[in-house]
């Protein structure tokens, strides 16, 4: 294989990735809270426990989510529309 086939092959399935998270989004953003919360998309009454430069840690009494170390999110306090990304 040369390097531009496999070039070519990781940019497909980026692109692929891409398209999929973004359909997802698109899906699941008229959920409710609750609903969110129960597939996995909202991690609700959450705490930032630790800042250390860009990288927060969260804590949680539950957390149904999938995110893991070094996922981002963001940080959306409850009647605020301010918006903090984190990493």
């Amino acid at each position: 294989m040369t390097f531009e086939v496999y070039k070519n092959q990781i940019l497909d399935y980026l692109k692929r990735e891409k398209e999929l998270t973004e359909r997802d989004i698109q899906e699941h953003q008229n959920l409710s809270d609750e609903e969110k919360v129960e597939q996995g998309y909202l991690i609700k009454g959450c705490l930032v426990s630790t800042k250390v430069d860009n990288c927060y840690e969260l804590i949680a009494t539950v957390n149904n989510t999938k995110l893991r170390a070094g996922d981002k999110v963001l940080i959306k306090p409850e009647n605020e529309k301010t918006i903090i990304k984190a990493t």
